[in-house]
């Protein structure tokens, strides 16, 4: 599938005066914008007429009825041991949002230590359970049957593939008369499930 960042215009003034290299500049922007374009359809993609993301996995555990917007101590442990333990190695990590990630901090376990494990070591992430944690905002906040949480080996449970690394065209005459520059950067992307097993969702409750 094509990403386009769409155009983006540059005044000739700027780039006159501008100390640094105002074409990488440009483009640095121009992927950040195609990124995050392409990193919502990598968290809920559908795979019709769009790469398919990650809450195309199988559902390993849904919260109880009332439980549209949280999650249980129970509820994690459930989800971590639905992926089948040939995966769950180094490389195994939860995704969710900032918003998912709130409410497991506020969680305890049995004898009331924070499931929430701030890390000690310099350079080492926090964790939670014993695994680490990345931020996606474009995973699904927590709602009625929202699949608002994954955990798995996403390395070997989801493939993507970025064809010729993408380019940027400059655009000289198309703006001309504003005294402007076109800047237009691309790229084709898609990704699909590798190996079904490597990754398990948590799904809130319907009602």
């Amino acid at each position: 599938y094509m990403f386009s960042s769409r155009p983006i215009r540059a005044s000739i003034q700027f780039l006159q005066d501008t100390a640094t290299d105002s074409e990488a500049f440009i483009a640095r922007l121009a992927g950040v914008r195609i990124g995050r374009a392409l990193s919502g359809y990598l968290a809920t993609g559908t795979g019709t007429s769009q790469p398919k993301g990650v809450t195309s996995f199988a559902v390993g555990k849904q919260g109880a009825v009332g439980q549209t917007t949280s999650i249980t101590y129970d509820d994690a442990l459930d989800v971590v041991h639905s992926v089948n333990p040939a995966y769950r190695g180094a490389r195994c990590r939860w995704a969710m949002a900032d918003s998912s990630l709130k409410v497991f901090r506020k969680l305890k376990d049995s004898t009331g230590r924070p499931l929430w494990e701030p890390s000690l070591q310099l350079g080492q992430p926090d964790t939670l359970l014993g695994y680490a944690v990345t931020i996606d905002d474009k995973m699904p906040a927590m709602a009625a049957s929202a699949k608002s949480i994954a955990f798995g080996d996403f390395e070997s449970g989801l493939v993507v593939r970025a064809v010729n690394g993408g380019g940027l065209i400059r655009l000289e005459e198309r703006y001309a008369d504003s005294l402007q520059v076109g800047f237009i950067a691309f790229g084709r992307y898609d990704s699909t499930i590798d190996d079904a097993a490597a990754v398990r969702l948590y799904q809130n409750s319907a009602t």
